[in-house]
């Protein structure tokens, strides 16, 4: 018995609101697995990321970089008890 024959066989023993529960899943799941097949069809690594990305972005602040400003002194407020 195939696995698509037992998963069949499985879910005509179930109940109807539970058969319609396990088709929800199973079209997530079908859902699931086109997103990552778009993601793999398009230029995105296996993570997501545009390919060359970091490349690309990688020292990008380096002639304008980020400057942390001071902070100021710690404001002490009272304890409460």
């Amino acid at each position: 018995m195939t696995t698509e024959e037992m998963a069949i066989a499985a879910l005509k023993t179930l109940p109807i609101s539970k058969q319609q529960i396990v088709l929800d899943l199973i079209e997530s799941l079908r859902r699931e697995a086109q997103k990552g097949q778009v993601v793999n069809q398009s230029n995105h690594d296996e993570n997501g990321w545009g390919v060359g990305f970091f490349d690309r972005t990688a020292g990008a602040l380096a002639v304008d970089p980020l400057i942390r400003y001071p902070q100021g002194e710690l404001e002490f407020r009272e304890i409460l008890e």
